[in-house]
């Protein structure tokens, strides 16, 4: 493990720029369904005749192509969208049909019916499952007992990927994205869009200077329920001053937000963001996995990024995925055990044991956080805890 004291925390850079893809946005929507087909066939595997994760990766979900025209309180359906689960997934076990479309399918329904609500399957979209078992490895998607699938007794690193995580998030970071998060009602099983009349293909820009920070949101509202342009003026206005609010309480006093919702209304060229249902795959745009936010649900340039997307990946020995949320749960204890900010970075080569991490460095501020040798205890204390793949299987909504 090396421990180094050279990192500059990001809030205390001059500059700060943070974006925030939300939750109804094409490529974050298809980083969730990815995840939630992985994790609906994990589980399925280890509650069954398998009893340990097969072989499989989702991570190729594609979105788009639908077609629907808007006015103001209407809209017409020309085209559904299209959801399009590529990848591959063990088919059997020991000669037993696992019904791979029959989860694929369920899985990516239950996640839109959360997420994309104003959708109907089948009517305003379709989902298209193709996962293939295509390999040059013998039973390799199609195992006729365990001994087929050597990493669920040994698990192995199966790439060679770099994984880097953060802690604790910036203002700024920790205001883009709770603002997103305040578009919708978390206090049930699941989340709900907060106002009945917006939609869920949301994104927030924060650019900070200083003190300052300057925050766009482009929020979309159902055309249904938009009368007019004076109406949709109207409303964008009284959600900018409640999203402003919102910003404040957020930054605690330790920026100046200043927060402005789809900031262009006049002039040449202004275009009303107005959706039917609620996210931009209904006019042509197109989402893919890892195109999006980070597993914080950020993305942030001026940090470095993990080099691999986790959504869709195997959660028993994906390198990808494991050392992920490995990173990021070690990031946010160490922060958590010694009050200071740090990162965090994994890796292994390919074939190595998938645990613990064969390259760990854990970066601090200059001057800042305990000895090396109780940090170093304390890191290794954490890994040896951590479970796989059962840390794992847990649909992290505020992701």
């Amino acid at each position: 493990m090396h421990i180094s004291r050279t990192m500059t925390p990001v809030q205390d850079l001059p500059v700060e720029t943070v974006e925030r893809k939300g939750f109804g946005h094409p490529d974050t929507l298809a980083d969730g369904i990815a995840e939630a087909v992985s994790l609906a066939f994990s589980r399925a595997c280890l509650d069954g005749a398998p009893g340990a994760v097969l072989h499989h990766n989702v991570d190729k979900v594609y979105i788009g192509a639908g077609h629907i025209t808007r006015r103001y309180g209407a809209h017409e359906l020309l085209k559904p969208a299209v959801v399009r689960i590529n990848g591959r997934m063990s088919a059997s076990f020991a000669g037993e049909d696992l019904g791979i479309e029959r989860i694929q399918t369920e899985a990516a329904e239950r996640y839109l019916s959360v997420f994309a609500p104003h959708y109907r399957v089948g009517e305003s979209i379709v989902i298209e499952p193709n996962a293939t078992q295509h390999t040059n490895r013998p039973d390799w998607f199609t195992p006729k007992s365990l001994d087929d699938v050597p990493d669920a007794k040994d698990p192995r690193a199966s790439d060679t990927a770099l994984c880097v995580a953060h802690a604790p998030a910036s203002p700024t970071e920790h205001v883009v994205r709770e603002l997103e998060y305040a578009l919708w009602d978390w206090s049930g099983d699941t989340p709900r869009p907060r106002f009945c009349d917006v939609g869920q293909d949301v994104k927030v820009f924060g650019w900070r200077e200083g003190r300052t920070l300057d925050v766009t949101a482009c929020v979309p509202l159902l055309s249904d329920s938009v009368a007019s342009h004076d109406a949709y003026q109207e409303r964008i206005r009284h959600l900018e001053s409640e999203l402003q609010g919102i910003a404040d309480t957020l930054a605690d006093g330790r920026l100046d937000v200043r927060t402005r919702v789809n900031p262009t209304t006049s002039g040449e060229g202004y275009r009303e963001y107005m959706l039917a249902l609620g996210s931009c795959i209904e006019c042509g745009e197109e989402g893919v996995v890892g195109r999006g936010n980070a597993l914080n649900g950020l993305i942030n340039p001026l940090r470095p990024r993990s080099m691999e997307s986790p959504f869709g990946k195997n959660p028993a020995y994906h390198t990808g995925k494991v050392y992920g949320h490995l990173a990021q749960q070690l990031a946010d204890d160490v922060h958590a055990r010694f009050g200071v900010a740090c990162s965090v970075w994994l890796t292994s080569p390919n074939g190595f044991p998938l645990l613990p991490p064969r390259n760990v460095w854990i970066e601090l501020a200059p001057g800042e956080g305990p000895g090396d040798r109780e940090l170093t205890d304390f890191v290794q204390e954490r890994m040896a805890a951590f479970q796989v793949p059962g840390d794992l299987l847990v649909q992290r909504f505020r992701r």
